[in-house]
């Protein structure tokens, strides 16, 4: 075995030093830049957190933001199907005018046709009814003789011609039919019977009474053919029956008092 002297074991314990102290060194500087790239780790990992936290929280936002969208959207198709509902309505409504206003367009020209239509038949009616009248008259002319009688001897004919007559002193204001009245039993003095404008009968006394002096009229207007209730009453409606015809005068009419 080599004996090693001590200036040699000194230079070796000193490299060995070196050695240690480089390699030292080494891990210092190791742990330095260690140390560093964890501290850059480290804010890295905080800058990561709070970029971490703020992407959180704006997802959020968006997750609030997009519920608030789908809700949004939820309403506006709400909204779109009340307003295809609407809108279908309409146009039903729009079609349902339509056909309301052509059928109002053939209703007018349809009125229009009935109305020159009316005033044929208007035209008509009025030439029809004066036909009727004079035929009416033409046949009460040829039935003067008397339609009415009873068992007291009173008789009613009628006298076909339109008359002014004078009631109470006052001229009546149209022409009318009268009756002329008479009884069997009393005489042949023949009494007219008229309507008074309120429509009640009233019997006309000679015009030669007229001339005599009050005292003297009222004995002979005692005496002259004095129509009873019933013949009054039956001449007040056939009178008003004829009045409300224009005095046109049916063959029924006649008909109608000879049964009464």
């Amino acid at each position: 075995m080599t004996t090693k002297t001590v200036d040699e074991l000194l230079v070796m314990m000193i490299e060995a030093y070196n050695a240690e102290v480089i390699e030292h060194d080494s891990l210092i500087n190791d742990l330095e830049a260690t140390t560093i790239e964890r501290d850059d780790l480290a804010e890295s990992c905080l800058i990561g957190v709070e970029t971490a936290k703020k992407s959180r929280k704006i997802i959020e936002e968006y997750g609030h933001s997009i519920n608030h969208l789908k809700a949004k959207l939820s309403q506006a198709n709400v909204k779109i199907a009340g307003l295809e509902h609407d809108n279908k309505k309409l146009s039903t409504e729009s079609k349902e005018l339509k056909r309301t206003k052509e059928q109002i367009k053939r209703l007018q020209v349809k009125n229009k046709e009935l109305l020159t239509g009316n005033e044929s038949l208007k035209k008509s009616n009025k030439k029809y009814r004066s036909d009727i009248e004079k035929a009416s008259v033409v046949v009460a002319q040829s039935r003067i003789s008397k339609f009415y009688s009873n068992e007291d001897g009173e008789q009613l004919m009628l006298f076909p011609h339109l008359l002014s007559v004078t009631i109470d002193g006052q001229d009546s204001k149209e022409k009318q039919l009268c009756l002329l009245y008479s009884n069997k039993k009393t005489g042949a003095v023949y009494r007219g019977i008229v309507l008074d404008e309120h429509d009640e009968v009233g019997v006309a006394i000679p015009e030669g009474v007229f001339a005599l002096s009050k005292g003297e009229r009222t004995r002979v207007v005692k005496h002259l053919p004095q129509p009873s209730d019933d013949v009054l009453e039956l001449s007040r409606n056939f009178l008003i029956k004829l009045k409300s015809q224009n005095w046109a005068v049916m063959p029924e009419d006649l008909d109608m008092a000879r049964l009464a």
